[in-house]
């Protein structure tokens, strides 16, 4: 299945929650009714978290637990952290195993108990896991931003920032321009785009880019990035990403 997994925070100090859930267009699976929860203690520093090694054990037991349940056809949506706690999450299409037994190193083996209730409708990924539409474009420009900084770029400076954006017909693609422009987004010279793209797959074919010029501190660029996305969305697109050059 196709899954992309994106690890963001809730909270703040002790009540700091990280969470990786898997994202994918097919959820909610309507045959995996059931909500499949392990908590996976865990020892901390003495403030909640563990250290090098604890995560390392930690971390390897959870992937051996998901290759097991999913090979059990349970499906693995992410896991949250918090203080103490590793909670794994599976959805499944029944009631399986209470306890399974997981290798956790060189001939030992970790018991591990399994909660099960019936969740058609996947609220617990909705409320608990899945993040908004903020909080997945915040998270996912993070990376993107750390190299700015890295370069000791200055965020709030302005620049050109290009969004890109698909579309599955050359008339959504100019439906969408319309809207922009009429809000005030400017756009790339057409003559660049070279649309269609990819005809190999004709459902991302035209593209565009708006053009803006703005500052990138994260919180900005985010709420750039979650109006595009929403405006893609409503004209049958997908916001594909944003580049920028660094600050002079």
């Amino acid at each position: 299945m196709d899954r992309e997994y994106q690890l963001f925070k809730r909270g703040e100090g002790t009540n700091m929650r990280l969470i990786l859930p898997a994202i994918s267009p097919l959820f909610p699976l309507k045959d995996h009714k059931f909500l499949v929860t392990v908590d996976l203690p865990f020892g901390d520093r003495g403030d909640g978290w563990h250290d090098e090694r604890e995560g390392k054990r930690i971390s390897k037991i959870e992937d051996k637990l998901v290759e097991i349940l999913e090979s059990q056809n349970m499906i693995n949506v992410g896991h949250i952290k918090s203080a103490g706690h590793l909670i794994v999450v599976f959805y499944a299409t029944s009631i399986g195993p209470r306890t399974i037994e997981v290798p956790s190193g060189f001939l030992k083996k970790t018991a591990v108990n399994l909660t099960y209730r019936e969740d058609p409708e996947w609220t617990y990924y909705n409320d608990e896991m899945r993040p908004s539409l903020t909080e997945y474009h915040f998270h996912r420009n993070m990376q993107l931003i750390r190299v700015f900084e890295e370069q000791g770029d200055n965020l709030m400076a302005p620049r050109p920032v290009d969004f890109g954006c698909l579309f599955p017909t050359k008339q959504l693609r100019e439906s969408f321009l319309s809207e922009a422009n009429s809000m005030g987004y400017k756009h790339s010279d057409p003559t660049n785009w070279g649309s269609p793209e990819n005809l190999n797959d004709p459902a991302k074919d035209y593209w565009c880019e708006l053009v803006i010029e703005t500052h990138i501190e994260a919180d900005h660029i985010a709420g750039l990035c979650v109006t595009i996305d929403e405006l893609c969305q409503k004209h049958g697109g997908e916001f594909d990403g944003w580049a920028a050059p660094p600050s002079k």
